[in-house]
């Protein structure tokens, strides 16, 4: 059976576009499975999705990743990667070295962006790091950091949070909160929910795009990623179709969107500072990525 279109008015006997007073259990699963497959057939670099240059550079016996630094005598001493604060947590910036060794394009974004200006190239280094393709998943604390569980190393922000989920109080605290300002917006959300997006004219979709966000910064982190993800799958300028040849995804692109229309952003990820009005978002994508 194929993967049903997201077009399409109905799925499995549900339609999407309404929200259902029983959910089928299987509902979201094809529901993500639709927008996949939507997503592959109408974005610009959506076949990127099925066949790209991750699946050979990070498969097989070795694996290789360049990490980008300035602290190479600090490293050499220690014996340790030490993580950066990132929108997750904790990263370490690192990108796949190909087969051919040549660097994903990832590693001239760390390289010329992602490090402090104030850094001289000369002492900026990139440290080749060869992992055993064949790994458990429990050997991944051997690597001193466990990403999915924010390793061993935690931004002093989560440390925090982590307390206070063990306070009653506390988390009544949030939930009123949530469910006092969900309440005030209750007609702006149900608008959205409804999945009745066609009936919705730009203007009033302006209005609810600003409202929503000023009131619930905690899915500005969700807008981030959708906002993202469409400029990596839909830019189709010149350089972002030579590396989709190569089997890349573009980076520079969703980064300068940050850089150009939200620089706050880079003096402390902080969801509290990103919002970007929708008419600046599309100015954007139509001058700078997109086209």
């Amino acid at each position: 059976m194929g993967i049903p279109d997201i077009k399409s008015k109905n799925i499995k006997g549900i339609n999407i576009f309404n929200s259902p007073t029983v959910v089928n259990p299987n509902f979201f699963k094809i529901l993500t499975a639709s927008w996949l497959h939507f997503l592959q057939k109408d974005s610009s670099l959506g076949f990127l999705l099925e066949n790209n240059s991750y699946e050979k550079d990070l498969t097989g016996r070795k694996i290789r990743l360049l990490h980008v630094t300035p602290a190479v005598d600090k490293i050499e001493s220690s014996g340790k990667l030490y993580s950066s604060g990132g929108g997750l947590g904790s990263v370490i910036y690192c990108c796949p070295l190909h087969k051919n060794n040549f660097p994903h394009n990832l590693f001239y974004l760390y390289l010329n962006y992602q490090l402090p200006k104030k850094i001289k190239k000369g002492k900026i280094a990139a440290l080749c790091i060869e992992l055993n393709g064949n790994f458990l998943p429990r050997e991944i604390k051997k690597w001193a950091i466990d990403y999915t569980l924010f390793g061993e190393i935690h931004c002093k922000v989560w440390e925090d949070i982590k307390k206070c989920l063990n306070d009653p109080d506390y988390i009544k605290m949030i939930e009123d909160n949530i469910y006092k300002r969900i309440k005030k917006r209750m007609g702006l959300l149900n608008r959205l929910i409804t999945y009745d997006m066609e009936n919705i004219t730009n203007t009033e979709f302006n209005k609810i795009y600003n409202e929503i966000f000023a009131d619930f910064p905690e899915l500005r982190f969700i807008l981030y990623e959708v906002l993202a993800e469409y400029i990596l799958l839909y830019q189709n300028n010149k350089v972002a179709l030579k590396y989709a040849t190569k089997g890349e995804v573009y980076n520079q692109n969703h980064k300068e969107f940050i850089w150009a229309l939200c620089p706050t952003m880079l003096q402390k990820f902080n969801m509290n500072h990103f919002f970007i009005p929708l008419e600046q978002v599309i100015t954007f994508l139509e001058n700078k990525v997109i086209t």
